[in-house]
């Protein structure tokens, strides 16, 4: 097959969510459309993104990145955003921009993002790859992990300041993101997807415990579902040879779907 030509990169676009312009970039190929979703103040433009994109474009696919709303180049205030809005964010993309069978790769809190919407979306979605899934993020590596000087912040003024080793500035982490965080949670019971499942996790990961990859993977009930452990490797997984590890794992499930 001859590899479609396409300008890098391809043209941002928008999307109105509401009164929200959603930025996206979408390649149309075959019927089936890999969709990237983010990690947790995210954009589409980092690496892994860029890559998987890319990928399902010299694949032949159909391809769909975006940023949420709060992040990136999409409207919107980042501290006034929770996993509800960034879940109905990206069933709106792909409801409005998508047709055929999809396959979602979901980094970080884009991997929770992305159960969550292959929940809703059982018929559609044939296959998850996940990279260092962020499953239950806002309870778990959030509230659990808040000290008391945070938690009092969160309880009486209904924010705190986090310092991100990732960017300069700090994020707020609002109670609201806790509260409706809690209204998804998953890893209490059983999760009930069925496709195809390829996970990447690095065990030297300071953000996201590796075994929060198999906790999640004990949950889904998935008969074909693999976790691969990098050793040494962080919460990014962006280097070329971890950006490898991804594809392989993409090209496994889209050739199962």
């Amino acid at each position: 097959m001859d590899t479609p030509q396409v300008d890098w990169p391809v043209e941002l676009s928008f999307l109105k969510r509401q009164e929200t312009s959603l930025a996206y970039r979408y390649h149309q190929g075959r019927d089936l459309t890999i969709v990237y979703t983010g990690g947790f103040h995210s954009n589409m433009n980092g690496e892994k993104a860029n890559a998987i994109f890319k990928h399902a474009v010299k694949e032949g696919y159909s391809a769909l990145c975006f940023d949420y709303s709060g992040h990136g180049q999409s409207d919107g205030v980042f501290a006034e955003g929770n996993i509800s809005i960034w879940l109905a964010d990206t069933l709106h993309l792909i409801d409005k921009l998508t047709s055929g069978d999809i396959i979602l790769c979901g980094s970080s809190m884009g991997g929770w993002i992305a159960i969550l919407t292959a929940l809703q979306l059982a018929n559609k979605v044939k296959g998850l790859v996940t990279i260092a899934t962020a499953t239950d993020m806002t309870e778990k590596f959030i509230w659990d992990k808040c000290g008391a000087e945070h938690k009092s912040q969160l309880l009486n003024k209904g924010f705190f300041k986090w310092d991100s080793d990732y960017d300069e500035d700090p994020y707020i982490i609002s109670m609201q993101l806790i509260e409706d965080g809690r209204k998804h949670l998953l890893l209490d019971n059983p999760i009930k997807v069925l496709c195809p499942v390829r996970m990447l996790h690095g065990t030297a990961d300071g953000d996201i415990d590796w075994q929060n990859s198999l906790e999640t993977m004990n949950k889904i009930e998935s008969e074909d579902i693999h976790l691969k452990l990098i050793k040494g490797a962080g919460h990014r997984l962006s280097d070329p040879e971890h950006i490898i590890e991804i594809l392989q794992a993409l090209d496994q499930v889209c050739t199962r779907s």
